[in-house]
C-alpha cells in the first residue's frame, strides 16, 4: 500500500497508462512542462511557466487500475488536494481525462 491507504502504482505503468506518457511527451514538447511527481500511489501533476514559477494542477490517485484513477483539484487558496468529480459526475477515470480536465479548469482561473 502507498501513502494514506492509495495502492502503490507499479513501476512500469508510465508506459501502460494512456495518459502518463502524454504527461512526457508535453514536457518534451515544451508545452508548458508538464512534470508528474509520484509518491507511493499518488501522482502530482504541475505546469511551469516559462520563468520556472511553478504551478500545481492536480493530483492523480492509483486505484489498482491502469485506466482508472481517482483525481483532486489542487486549491491554491488552502494549499490543499480536493477530490473532485469528472465532467461527467465520476469520481474516478483515466489520467488523461483527468489531465484534460485540470487544464481546462485552470484556463479559467
Amino acid at each position: 500500500m502507498g501513502h494514506a491507504g492509495a495502492p502503490c502504482a507499479p513501476e512500469d505503468l508510465p508506459r501502460r497508462s494512456s495518459g502518463l506518457p502524454r504527461l512526457a511527451a508535453l514536457a518534451a514538447a515544451g508545452r508548458g512542462h508538464h512534470l508528474l511527481a509520484r509518491s507511493g500511489g499518488y501522482g502530482y501533476v504541475s505546469a511551469y511557466l516559462p520563468d520556472d514559477e511553478k504551478i500545481p494542477l492536480c493530483r492523480l490517485r492509483y486505484l489498482g487500475s491502469d485506466t482508472d484513477w481517482g483525481f483532486a483539484l489542487y486549491r491554491a487558496s488552502s494549499e490543499t488536494y480536493d477530490d473532485t468529480l469528472l465532467p461527467d459526475g465520476s469520481p474516478s477515470g483515466t489520467p488523461e481525462q483527468a489531465l484534460d480536465y485540470a487544464l481546462v479548469l485552470q484556463q479559467h482561473f
